[in-house]
């Protein structure tokens, strides 16, 4: 089933800051209903999922469906977003079932992820509207499927079948990867890269950005910063310092790039995901 023969809606995405340490206060267990993609920026806590113990820590993304028992331990400190979707089919008004091929897309993905890309789930949800619950405006109905498809494009390589069926990848490329995530920290120039993949550096430009959509330049410097925006997140250290061990130069390129990246400086950054919504 096409994504355009879909309807999202009483989607919302809310921002949830618990802080309860005092006591253990445990939910009963319920059956979730909805669809809900949960990102958590900060923080720990634990979900039970059919019995089963998932520890959620920043950059975690916890994947609940309808039918799955959920209970949550909610003493722990944490920050997250919540996106709750219903999806229906647009010609009978009727919600999908898991038998429709898009329904198993989503029931294909694992209960919990650890993306090396997590701000790029993070960036799609700070962009957007801060609730869209319950709205029937043509516009934000437009949003909402906009929102939804990104994240969806960017959880779908996590489905079973797309990690059991892994598409070919050049051994150059795969090559490179491993090298690229050694070497994080270091200075190293694409020509080193493609010598360890032992090709050419124009075939290997050519071929890597076949096979991953990025130049090798773009794709390591997306590493690079989601390294460093891990460490924003979760650590005091300073700018400067997290710049380094990131692999960039400069504490003022580091911060260029950032800045031309996320449209926010990283302090901006480090100081808006303390967040009073």
């Amino acid at each position: 089933m096409n994504v355009n023969d879909l309807l999202f809606l009483s989607s919302h995405i809310h921002f949830y800051s618990n802080s309860r340490k005092d006591k253990m206060v445990m939910i009963s267990e319920i059956e979730n209903r909805v669809y809900s993609i949960e990102i958590y920026v900060s923080g720990y806590t634990k979900y039970w999922v059919n019995g089963k113990l998932y520890e959620l820590e920043t950059g975690s993304i916890l994947l609940r469906k309808p039918g799955m028992i959920v209970k949550q331990d909610k003493n722990s400190e944490y920050e997250s977003y919540s996106i709750s979707l219903e999806i229906l089919i647009k010609k009978t008004g009727e919600p999908l079932r898991s038998s429709e091929n898009y329904c198993c897309f989503f029931d294909q993905l694992p209960v919990k992820i650890s993306p090396e890309n997590f701000f790029d789930f993070l960036r799609v949800v700070r962009e957007s509207p801060v609730s869209l619950r319950n709205s029937t405006s043509e516009k934000d109905a437009l949003a909402t499927n906009a929102i939804i498809s990104k994240l969806l494009y960017l959880l779908y390589p996590f489905t079973q079948s797309s990690t059991s069926n892994e598409a070919y990848i050049h051994p150059a490329v795969k090559k490179a990867i491993s090298y690229f995530r050694a070497n994080a920290d270091t200075n190293i120039t694409m020509k080193e890269a493609a010598d360890y993949a032992g090709v050419s550096e124009k075939y290997f430009q050519q071929v890597f950005k076949e096979y991953t959509g990025q130049t090798p330049n773009n794709y390591f410097i997306d590493y690079r910063m989601n390294l460093a925006i891990k460490k924003l997140l979760t650590t005091d250290m300073s700018i400067a310092e997290i710049a380094y061990e990131s692999g960039f130069s400069s504490c003022a390129y580091f911060s260029q790039l950032f800045k031309k990246l996320y449209h926010k400086t990283p302090s901006e950054f480090r100081k808006g995901n303390k967040f009073t919504q």
